[in-house]
C-alpha cells in the first residue's frame, strides 16, 4: 500500500520526505548513519525501516549547507542513484565536492521554481552566510517552508512574495537554545563559563514563546521541531547534553492564536489535509571515547602542523583586522601566530591533534567547532567569535572561498544580484545589529533587546 498519494512527511534531524502518487520524488539533507561533528553528535530517534528506503529512493536530494548533520558524507555513500539538487553558492564548494565524488549534482538556479514530479515543486535561496532555504510546493494549495538552520539573510521577501500563492503553509526551522552551536568558552585562568543559552533558560524563556513568533514573522500556518535533533556523543562533549531540548519541551507556551504547533515528527496529505504527528523511538545513547575519532589530547603538533595551523589562519583578511593572535593549545603547548590587529585581542583554541588538523586540512574549522568539545579562550575583550571570527573563517573562508579583501567584495556583490536592493539593504541592517550585538553582549539588556527587535520586524 502507498504511503502517501500526494504529501511530505518529516523524519530525522532535518530531513523532509515528499510523495507524488505514492513514490518517493524528493528528500532534504539526509543524515541517516554516522556521527558528525567529529563523532560528538549523535542521532536521537530512530528511522522507520520504509523511510530509509524512501530516502534512498528518492529521485532528487536536495542539500541546504555544508555542514555534517545536512550533507551527511556517511549517508550519501548509501544515495548514489540520487540527483542532488545543489543552491547557487558563490565559488559553488557544495557542488564541486560532490562532483570530485562522482555523485551526479546539478546547480539548481536561485529563485526560479523547477520541477520534479506532476504535483511537486521546488526552488532555492542561497544566501550570504552560506545557508539555503526552499520551498517545496506540494500540489496548488500546499507549501513547506524549509529554512534549515538558516535566516533567509538577503532573500526574505522573495520567499514571502512566493508563500503568498498557498493556503497551507508549512515553516521548518532549527530553533533550540542554542546547542547547535560552539559554546564551550573558558576564562583564561581555565574555569568554564556559563553559556549564553543558561541564561535565556534560567529567564522562563520558552521554545514555544519563539516559535509562535516566527509563525508570524513569515505568514506561516503550521510549524514543528526541526533540524534541532541530536545528542552529544563524545566523553569530552557529552558535558553539553544539559543543554538539548527534549521534543516535549519545544511547544511550551505556544500561542495558539498564531497558528498551529506539531508537538514532533509528522506527515501530511495533500488529498484532504490530514496530518498525522509520529511519535519517534528514542535510540540508545551510546558515548564513545575520543579516540574511536582518532583524537588522542595528548598528542603535540608537528612543526609541519605548525606551518599548516599558521598558514590556514593567516589567509583570512578580517582575523588580521580584528585580531593580533590566534594561539593553538594542543597536547598542553601553545602554538602562537601572530596577526596584524589590536595586539591583545585574540582566542585560543585547545584541541585534540586528529580534529584540528583534519578540520585544518579540509578547511571544516567551524565543524570541530560546534561538537564542543574544542575549549575555547577570549582574551583582550573579545566577547565572543561572533562576528569577527567565526563568518569570516567558517562561511565566507571555508565554504565561500572568499578570504582577502577583494574576495569578501566580489562575494557579497554575487548575492546581492541575485536578490537586488533588498538583498543590499538587508546587509546593511545585519551589520548595524553586529555592531549592537558587539556593545551589548555582556550587558543584562541583551535578551530583551533581542526579544524586541524580533517582536517589531
Amino acid at each position: 500500500m502507498d504511503f502517501l498519494q500526494l504529501g511530505f512527511e518529516t523524519c530525522g534531524n532535518a530531513t523532509i520526505i515528499a510523495y507524488d502518487k505514492g513514490v518517493p520524488v524528493l528528500a532534504t539533507d539526509p543524515w541517516i548513519e554516522g556521527h558528525p561533528y567529529f563523532g560528538s553528535w549523535s542521532m536521537p530517534y530512530t528511522f522507520q525501516e520504509r523511510q530509509i528506503e524512501a530516502i534512498k529512493n528518492a529521485r532528487f536530494i536536495w542539500l541546504s549547507h555544508g555542514h555534517p548533520d545536512h550533507v551527511n558524507q556517511d549517508s550519501l555513500n548509501a544515495l548514489k542513484d540520487a540527483t542532488f539538487l545543489i543552491p547557487a553558492h558563490c565559488n559553488k564548494r557544495m557542488l564541486s565536492d560532490l562532483l570530485q565524488q562522482g555523485m551526479k549534482a546539478i546547480e539548481v538556479k536561485s529563485n526560479e521554481w523547477i520541477k520534479v514530479s506532476d504535483d511537486i515543486h521546488v526552488i532555492t535561496f542561497p544566501d550570504w552566510n552560506q545557508d539555503a532555504a526552499c520551498i517545496i510546493a506540494i500540489g496548488r494549495d500546499s507549501c513547506v517552508l524549509n529554512l534549515n538552520d538558516g535566516s533567509a539573510r538577503g532573500c526574505e521577501w522573495h520567499i514571502k512574495k512566493h508563500l503568498t500563492q498557498f493556503k497551507t503553509r508549512f515553516l521548518l526551522s532549527l530553533l533550540n537554545y542554542g546547542d547547535a552551536d560552539m559554546f564551550n568558552f573558558h576564562t583564561e585562568d581555565g574555569a568554564q563559563l556559563n553559556p549564553h543559552l543558561l541564561n535565556v533558560m534560567e529567564q522562563g524563556s520558552t521554545l514555544g514563546q519563539f516559535y509562535a513568533e516566527r509563525l508570524r514573522m513569515w505568514n506561516c500556518t503550521h510549524t514543528a521541531p526541526f533540524s534541532s535533533n541530536h545528542f552529544y556523543s563524545r566523553t569530552d562533549s557529552v558535558w553539553a547534553s544539559k543543554y538539548e531540548v527534549p521534543y516535549e519541551m519545544h511547544g511550551a507556551d505556544f500561542d495558539e492564536s498564531a497558528g498551529t504547533f506539531l508537538p514532533g515528527y509528522f506527515n501530511y496529505s495533500a488529498h484532504d489535509g490530514a496530518i498525522n504527528v509520529v511519535c519517534p523511538e528514542a535510540r540508545e545513547r551510546i558515548v564513545h571515547d575520543p579516540h574511536v575519532f582518532g583524537d588522542d589530547w595528548s598528542e603535540s603538533l608537528t612543526l609541519t602542523e605548525k606551518a599548516e595551523t599558521t598558514k590556514y589562519f593567516q589567509r583570512f583578511a578580517a582575523l588580521h583586522k580584528n585580531f593580533g593572535f590566534i594561539n593553538i593549545r594542543v597536547g598542553n603547548q601553545d602554538h602562537y601566530i601572530k596577526l596584524r590587529g589590536p595586539k591583545d585581542r585574540g582566542i585560543t583554541f585547545e584541541a585534540p591533534r586528529g580534529s584540528l588538523m583534519t578540520a585544518i586540512n579540509y578547511n571544516i574549522f567551524d565543524d570541530m567547532l560546534i561538537g564542543n568539545f574544542v575549549k575555547t579562550t577570549l582574551h583582550g575583550g573579545v566577547a565572543a567569535l561572533y562576528p569577527d571570527f567565526s563568518p569570516y573563517v567558517g562561511k565566507y573562508g571555508d565554504n565561500g572561498q572568499a578570504y582577502s579583501e577583494s574576495d569578501l567584495v566580489r562575494y557579497f556583490r554575487y548575492y546581492h544580484e541575485l536578490y537586488g536592493f533588498r538583498s543590499w539593504l538587508a546587509k546593511m541592517e545585519f551589520d548595524s545589529l553586529n555592531r549592537v550585538r558587539k556593545m551589548l553582549y555582556n550587558h543584562p539588556a541583551r535578551p530583551v533587546a533581542k526579544r524586541l527587535y524580533h517582536a517589531f520586524r
